[in-house]
């Protein structure tokens, strides 16, 4: 039988620093860019007073070991207490304003012939927790990421960050990838020899910036956006093993909580919304009437053959326009977030409505009662959009595709004739309104009519905006209907007005 072998305090020290130096040159601190977006840092940083749409908590327990010859290593490390703030732009960035809490501890055990036990540990710095790309000194952001899926929805609800395709997988759906990519300043580190004829312990000055080595940072878990809370439900989530640098999984889970902060939209006042002058035309006089009524011209060239080479005969054409506004509003946690922008790389980014829309039109009798057609039935119904390149989604619902950033509705119809020469019909406008990649502000549905007889015209839209959840919201969207979902009151006739 051999012999034992046993080392020598500074022959073990040497061990010790060896496999801190090859294991931090094999496997080096985890890229502190792995949750970044890629270019240049924003030219106008987010203002303060964007309230943060998520509030994140979690501890993580991970382990794994690595067999040598002759020796184990065992991996253990823990995130306890991690808390911070995520805002909703840009791209689900922990908000740096907001201190951060929580601290790390990672146990290096190297068991063998004289064992050592390796030691860093440290808590977030107030100032340089968030990751600093080498590319872009200065500029410090840590990216969280989601996927969400809406089932039988034709797409129109899905959302994928940039932070959820990060990940190895490319992002599960309803899945929220939080991320422990922090530096840690200081970052400290020890290291206890285990050998005859004591244990010795060695400390190394505190790291100015450091953090866990042989770990994944990120990691994604369950996620309902339909939920002020998603959490493990009281049981540890055990989260996916993995093999890095030699160590294998024995056990990783997290215990987190996402709390979703109150996110909505808000319909405005229609008898407010419809006073003042937001019109989007031209040439548009003041407003006479409420409900709104404009007159404006357009003129231009008809290019007869459908080139832009030759000139072909010109237009113009007077116009009516008849409208009710319908200012919406959003906000999270209370706050009013409508118009916040945000300028980055000349790009501007803001909160975007998702607008489908549907019309209907039917011509009136003498009596103005809907025009009925040889079997008895309504006369008209579904109106197809104007333009054919239009996205349509079935039953009449298109794309409105209004302009980024805008959230006074101008929905109207547009007469190309004189007063006296307008034909008894009613139009109705339906809405089906969502935020763009934030399902968490909810799903809203309101309509408007206006009836029109020569020299008149009235109108009405919904008191309140209805808000539906997601299925319903889809499910108006995929089921056929034979009238609007809602018949909305209309208002008094309207027989004075400028021309």
């Amino acid at each position: 039988m051999a012999a034992p072998v046993y080392y020598t305090a500074d022959m073990v020290r040497g061990i010790a620093a060896g496999v801190v130096t090859a294991t931090q040159m094999a496997l080096g601190l985890m890229p502190a860019a792995a949750q970044q977006r890629p270019g240049p840092a924003p030219s106008s940083p987010p203002p303060a007073d964007l309230p943060p749409a998520w509030e994140v908590e979690f501890s993580i327990h991970d382990e794994a070991r690595m067999d040598g010859a002759g020796s184990v290593s065992v991996r253990t490390t823990d995130y306890k207490g991690m808390k911070y703030s995520v805002r909703a732009l840009p791209d689900m960035s922990v908000d740096p304003a907001r201190q951060l809490a929580g601290e790390f501890r990672q146990v290096l055990d190297v068991q063998g012939p004289g064992h050592v036990d390796q030691v860093w540990w440290g808590p977030p710095s107030a100032t340089r927790t968030l990751p600093e790309p080498a590319w872009a000194p200065g500029q410090r952001e840590l990216l969280l990421g989601r996927r969400v899926e809406v089932k039988s929805c034709q797409n129109l609800l899905d959302v994928q960050t940039a932070g959820s395709r990060n990940m190895p997988s490319n992002g599960g759906p309803n899945m929220f990838v939080i991320s422990a990519n922090l530096q840690w300043t200081p970052t400290h580190w020890q290291s206890t020899i285990y050998a005859p004829p004591r244990p010795t312990t060695v400390t190394v000055p505190p790291m100015d910036e450091g953090g866990p080595t042989m770990t994944l940072p990120e990691m994604e878990v369950p996620y309902d956006f339909r939920q002020p809370v998603s959490n493990n439900g009281g049981a540890t989530y055990a989260l996916p093993a993995y093999t890095f640098g030699g160590f294998r999984t024995v056990k990783r889970t997290i215990d987190y909580t996402i709390t979703r902060k109150p996110m909505r939209v808000l319909y405005g006042n229609p008898r407010v919304s419809l006073i003042g002058q937001l019109l989007d035309c031209k040439v548009c006089k003041d407003q006479y009437a409420n409900p709104n009524y404009a007159k404006g011209e357009e003129s231009g060239i008809l290019q007869v053959d459908g080139s832009t080479s030759k000139a072909g005969d010109p237009w113009k054409t007077t116009y009516r326009f008849i409208h009710g506004n319908v200012d919406l509003h959003l906000t999270i946690d209370g706050k009013d977030v409508t118009n916040f922008k945000l300028i980055e790389a000349g790009r501007e980014m803001t909160f975007e409505l998702l607008r489908l829309r549907r019309d209907w039109v039917w011509p009136l009798d003498a009596e103005g009662n809907l025009g009925r057609g040889p079997n008895g039935q309504p006369a008209g119904g579904i109106h197809p959009p104007n333009d054919p390149e239009t996205r349509q989604f079935g039953n009449g619902w298109f794309d409105d595709d209004p302009t980024p950033g805008n959230f006074k509705d101008m929905p109207g119809s547009f007469q190309d004739r004189v007063p006296a020469g307008w034909e008894s019909e009613r139009e109705t406008k339906e809405f089906l309104i969502a935020v763009k990649n934030f399902p968490e502000f909810g799903f809203y549905y309101y309509a408007i009519t206006f009836e029109t007889r020569p020299g008149q015209f009235r109108f009405g839209q919904s008191p309140d905006a209805s808000e539906l959840k997601a299925e319903e919201w889809c499910g108006r969207v995929t089921n056929p209907s034979a009238t609007p979902f809602e018949q909305v009151q209309l208002g008094p006739w309207v027989t004075r007005f400028v021309e």
